[in-house]
């Protein structure tokens, strides 16, 4: 069966990704004359992209302009705690339920995932692969309701991860690597120091 997504849809998974590429900077403002001509719209369904993306929290309206939402210290600090509580939230309840196994297979697979998209040409579907090892330690958990709740910081997740680990990829699969290889020896101390030590990073470490 052949799915297909309205122009709108087709608008924003555009304006998205090229947003989590880097392709449109952060705090940027986005030409509508502009998009509609490049990407053959008229002016409706791009701005209903927009105003989904504005929802999502990518975008940030102001009067009639819309602009890339700037990556501010308060965001990335919001942003690292609230990764680091569901994280440990997640490896809690996984140690609580004996479920370190299943966590173990989980971050395996989003490992080696990452790795093979590391290889390839492909940085966006690299961003993407990298936020899904994240996603595996919430979704060992088997709680639909945290899960839910990752998924409404994930895109912000996967923006930090292009726009200001950018030039730390090496560093970023490093730290991958020793929580995988913690969780796997079922140390479960070093994991959550490792963890901390993930999401903890202030914006004026990141490179510019």
């Amino acid at each position: 069966m052949v799915v297909r997504h309205s122009i709108k849809e087709q608008v924003c998974t555009i304006i998205k990704e090229r947003i989590l590429r880097g392709e449109y900077a952060t705090g940027s403002t986005l030409n509508i004359a502009q998009l509609t001509t490049e990407l053959g719209v008229s002016n409706t369904p791009l701005r209903e992209a927009l105003s989904w993306l504005e929802s999502e929290g990518l975008v940030v309206r102001s009067s009639k302009r819309y602009q890339v939402i700037s990556f501010s210290d308060k965001l990335n600090e919001d942003l690292n705690q609230v990764s680091s509580i569901q994280a440990l939230g997640a490896l809690e309840l996984c140690v609580q339920f004996g479920k370190l196994d299943e966590l173990a297979v989980e971050l395996r697979r989003a490992f080696d995932e990452q790795l093979r998209a590391y290889g390839s040409d492909d940085y966006y579907e690299y961003l993407c692969k990298t936020t899904e090892f994240d996603r595996a330690i919430v979704k060992a958990a088997g709680n639909d309701l945290l899960l839910s709740m990752f998924e409404a910081s994930a895109l912000f997740l996967t923006l930090a991860t292009s726009t200001k680990h950018r030039g730390k990829v090496e560093k970023n699969i490093q730290e991958h690597q020793e929580i995988l290889t913690a969780i796997e020896n079922a140390d479960i101390a070093l994991a959550r120091s490792l963890i901390k030590t993930h999401y903890d990073k202030p914006l004026s470490k990141y490179p510019a």
